[in-house]
């Protein structure tokens, strides 16, 4: 029996999936349980179109990356923070600040895209590496300067 998968799991599909399995696991476990539906041709159909949608959105979604990779190469960030004689910090600049930071750039990222070790808390020039993607990474500068 062909079955339409409409909850993630993780040993046996994703949401919108079709996939081939027995009668009985069909009926006793996965329609039962709301994981997935009987895959009727209007819903096969359906679930092209979905696939086919998500194809296009994540290509957008790369573009978008890329040009957000373009303006990284161009950013510089600059922060004024106040600090102790031997150059260490009150505060911290973490990923959230740089988030921050970026969106006066119209640059839009997520705090986990941002790959801190630690909380910059030392006056100095630092470069961030930011994973835009799997394989598109990017280097952000970053100056720490005191008050």
């Amino acid at each position: 029996m062909k079955v339409l998968f409409i909850k993630n799991s993780k040993s046996i599909g994703k949401i919108g999936d079709i996939k081939e399995v027995s009668d009985g696991y069909a009926r006793n476990f996965l329609i039962k349980n709301g994981i997935a539906s009987i895959a009727t041709p209007e819903q096969i159909q359906h679930a092209a179109t979905l696939a086919r949608h998500k194809v296009e959105s994540a290509h957008i979604q790369e573009e978008k990356m890329v040009q957000s990779a373009e303006k990284l190469k161009e950013t510089k960030l600059v922060f004024e923070e106040s600090s102790n004689k031997e150059g260490m910090l009150y505060g911290s600049i973490d990923q959230e600040k740089i988030v921050g930071a970026l969106e006066k750039y119209k640059i839009t990222l997520q705090a986990e895209q941002i790959h801190l070790e630690h909380p910059l808390k030392k006056i100095g020039e630092y470069l961030i590496p930011i994973r835009l993607t799997g394989a598109l990474t990017a280097n952000l500068p970053i100056v720490i300067k005191a008050k």
